[in-house]
């Protein structure tokens, strides 16, 4: 019923975000928006479907905390992450707890910006991105490069990180058309 949709066409998501599992690929498809209860979904998923290889994810982001926690359950589980839409702010902090991070064409966007509460940035000094740093080490991140990358842009705006810095980052691991790490 809003921007010219007509009613009944509009899918209604619970808690923001949604799940599907695809057990042809193993994979648990989560989209929309990283609020609380995000990681408890992601927690249930996991258990739910237990032949699962991969957390496919798509976001414009969210809580900071909720993504964090998202990503030590799927590091935790063992799995694989891949992007199947773009992923911003802070999806690809959950993005950073699989095993190996697989980006495919035509999913080719990972953005970052600053830590916002209510849409104002928090300081560079605050202890939120101690704790983002602490958590991307842990997953195998350099977090010396991507603090900066974040700090680059408000959260009014995204930094678009390049094929490059995802790869010599380490927050994409496998690239279709380019890096291999692991």
């Amino acid at each position: 019923g809003h921007h010219g949709i007509p009613q009944g066409l509009g899918v209604e998501v619970a808690l923001g975000h949604s799940v599907v599992f695809d057990p042809d690929r193993g994979a648990i498809m989560v989209q929309g928006d990283i609020t609380l209860g995000f990681a408890d979904t992601i927690e249930r998923a996991i258990l739910d479907y237990p032949d699962a290889r991969v957390v496919s994810l798509g976001s414009g982001g969210g809580a900071v905390y909720e993504a964090i926690r998202a990503g030590r359950l799927i590091r935790a589980a063992g799995l694989e992450t891949e992007l199947i839409n773009g992923c911003y702010s802070a999806c690809p902090l959950a993005m950073a707890g699989g095993t190996v991070r697989f980006m495919w064409w035509p999913f080719n966007e990972l953005g970052l910006h600053q830590v916002s509460v209510r849409g104002v940035a928090v300081s560079n000094s605050a202890l939120v991105y101690r704790d983002i740093a602490l958590y991307l080490t842990e997953m195998g991140i350099d977090a010396s490069l991507v603090l900066p990358m974040m700090w680059s842009y408000p959260p009014s705006g995204m930094y678009l990180v390049t094929e490059q810095m995802r790869c010599d980052t380490r927050l994409i691991t496998n690239h279709q058309r380019g890096c291999l790490s692991f």
